[in-house]
């Protein structure tokens, strides 16, 4: 489990962050480590140190780091259509609570970005679009 985290760390801090699909999909990797780390904890005491701890000291990765990535994924996995944004893995991020903060508030835009139907470029230009016209570019 500890080499799976470290080669997934080593992979997205040498990549690019123009590749959000794969800080994405590493963030769902993460996220299910951290579900088998809890459950081998609980049930078999296999673990006597905390995720965070063990983050250090097994896979040299910093636990913000690895939740950050979580944050995201459960983020787009809740709004699919933010996969197809042509955005950077950093400048996502950095809207996260806009983006949040607006679909609270807009739940009609909020339910266009649930259930949506990925039809290549022309999908992602046309919600980018609408995306930045709704009001997130200037929050």
């Amino acid at each position: 489990m500890a080499n799976n985290i470290k080669q997934i760390y080593k992979d997205m801090n040498q990549k690019d962050n123009r590749v959000l699909n794969a800080h994405v999909d590493a963030g769902k990797v993460f996220q299910r480590y951290q579900q088998l780390f809890k459950m081998l904890k609980k049930k078999d005491g296999k673990f006597t140190s905390t995720w965070k701890s063990w983050l250090n000291e097994k896979v040299k990765a910093c636990r913000s780091y690895v939740y950050r990535h979580i944050q995201m994924y459960e983020l787009c996995n809740q709004y699919p259509g933010l996969h197809e944004l042509n955005t950077s893995y950093t400048q996502l991020f950095s809207m996260k609570g806009k983006i949040k903060r607006v679909f609270l508030s807009n739940t009609t835009l909020a339910d266009e970005w649930l259930y949506v139907v990925r039809v290549g470029q022309f999908f992602a230009t046309t919600y980018t679009t609408k995306f930045l016209d709704s009001g997130f570019a200037t929050l």
